[in-house]
């Protein structure tokens, strides 16, 4: 069912999210089947492609992964999502990235784009016209709740997530309401302490934004995996 797809991402994304897992973690080391150990090795790409796979996405073909295809495409972690969301109609780009965005679907996934590459997140929400929340990995050098303005940098394209799942988009109401997760964050209270905003929310400004140089912007929505 697309509507329990988009709720399981939601929830794993906030899990790994506010768990705050740094790149000396086994959570890290999990996510990036172990490519973390490669210098200066970005992996937002990975982050979005892990929880796709552990929320049981059917479309594991577009999902960069050795446990998805068989080996790990370099450069290829934010290309082969869009791609994939573009051959199913599902990837909103231009002014309508941002129409997509007010929409406030929750969990769907955002590709920001920039001279040195791009970043792709999971929408967590929209506060107001002028800024979002996100669930991000690499940002920090770790996974993070992402405090942004809505225009802080360009955005590439806002993704239906449902495509993931059986190829299929457009199910579920205009704005998804994001679930109560909080009965299912089973991540040891050693690693999610109970935060308030002040402290959950980290600065987009202190964050990380390198990642496939093969996303930067110019190139960026013209490729094709």
């Amino acid at each position: 069912m697309l509507e329990s797809f988009r709720a399981t991402v939601y929830q794993k994304a906030l899990e790994l999210a506010l768990g705050r897992f740094d790149e000396r973690s086994d959570t890290v080391r999990e996510i990036t089947e172990g490519r973390i150990a490669q210098p200066k090795y970005a992996w937002c790409g990975d982050f979005v492609s892990y929880v796709l796979m552990v929320a049981d996405a059917t479309e594991r073909g577009c999902l960069n992964r050795v446990a998805c295809i068989g080996e790990w495409r370099v450069g290829k972690n934010i290309a082969m999502i869009v791609s994939c969301a573009r051959e199913r109609g599902a990837s909103y780009e231009g002014p309508r990235a941002y129409a997509r965005l007010r929409e406030n679907r929750a969990a769907d996934i955002i590709v920001f784009t920039s001279d040195t590459g791009g970043h792709i997140c999971f929408l967590k929400n929209v506060n107001s016209a002028s800024s979002i929340e996100t669930m991000d990995g690499n940002w920090g050098e770790r996974t993070n709740v992402t405090l942004r303005g809505m225009r802080d940098r360009p955005i590439g394209a806002v993704i239906d997530v449902d495509c993931f799942y059986d190829g299929e988009i457009g199910a579920g109401p205009p704005t998804y309401e994001a679930p109560d997760v909080s009965p299912v964050l089973a991540v040891s209270s050693a690693a999610v302490a109970v935060l308030s905003p002040a402290t959950e929310i980290f600065s987009a400004a202190q964050g990380h934004d390198l990642d496939d140089a093969d996303f930067a912007l110019g190139r960026a929505m013209g490729e094709s995996a």
